[in-house]
């Protein structure tokens, strides 16, 4: 089953200017098919249009043009349909003074449909910490919790109401490499025990290529390809950098993707 069709989506903004605005694409004419149970990544260079796309399909704001349906409807026009996804920002952070069961205590309260029954909702702020691996932090200060930490409270809130899709802008940003391994670990158990379609942004080529079933490369705020595992995970295949570069090297020096310094500003 699809959850996720991206149709010809494309996103303009208008920048203001001194004496006249300015039209920057964030993303152009996307079509994109994304199958349940699988983890596809989308890869590209900052500013390429990764996060827009992201931002679209969330309903967080409105396309230029085209449409994307998660699971058959635009979450932008039908709000429920939110309640089947779960987000995780490139950047999260939750108030140093509170604990990571006060946090989730919240979130379930603002999706009471799922959460109308206490035991119900205690139980499942429970098996989100385990299944992120905070259990034994569920009491501490988050002032007092390291990057990694707080990107695996990030996620808890993301999969406590047990989406059918996770959403991941640029998830292991600012992790050591120990920090990048076990989350890593953790999207594969997700996706593996508990079903979860995860879709996640990266500019990490050596991420994307190890937990992607497959690969869209985004240049010059188009998608350009799609590569399956098989293209290169198999014996004699290409490296995913070396299809990166072949596919990215016509449209990297027409400076597009300096246009937006940051996509989680503008695009």
């Amino acid at each position: 089953m699809d959850i996720v069709q991206f149709k010809a989506l494309t996103k303009r903004y208008r920048i203001a200017g001194f004496f006249k605005s300015k039209e920057i694409v964030g993303i152009e004419d996307l079509s994109l098919t994304i199958a349940g149970g699988e983890i596809f990544g989308l890869l590209g260079l900052n500013g390429s249009g990764k996060t827009t796309s992201l931002r679209l399909l969330l309903g967080l704001i409105v396309p230029t043009k085209g449409e994307v349906l998660v699971l058959g409807k635009q979450a932008l026009r039908h709000p429920e349909i939110r309640s089947e996804l779960g987000y995780l920002p490139e950047r999260c952070s939750f108030p140093a003074t509170l604990t990571p069961l006060e946090m989730l205590e919240f979130f379930a309260r603002l999706d009471a449909g799922k959460f109308s029954n206490g035991l119900i909702k205690s139980r499942r702020i429970t098996d989100a910490l385990n299944i992120v691996g905070l259990d034994r932090a569920a009491e501490r200060k988050v002032g007092t919790f390291s990057k990694g930490m707080v990107q695996r409270l990030g996620i808890a809130q993301a999969i406590l109401h047990e989406p059918r899709l996770l959403v991941l802008d640029e998830p292991a940003s600012g992790l050591d490499p120990l920090g990048i391994i076990e989350m890593r670990e953790l999207f594969r158990r997700l996706n593996n025990d508990l079903g979860i379609t995860v879709l996640f942004s990266s500019h990490s080529i050596s991420e994307v290529e190890a937990i992607s079933d497959r690969v869209g490369v985004i240049a010059g705020n188009r998608l350009r390809r799609v590569f399956l595992k098989k293209e290169w995970s198999e014996p004699g295949a290409k490296r995913l950098e070396e299809h990166f570069v072949e596919t990215v090297k016509d449209f990297a020096g027409d400076g597009s993707h300096w246009e937006l310094d940051a996509e989680t500003d503008h695009g």
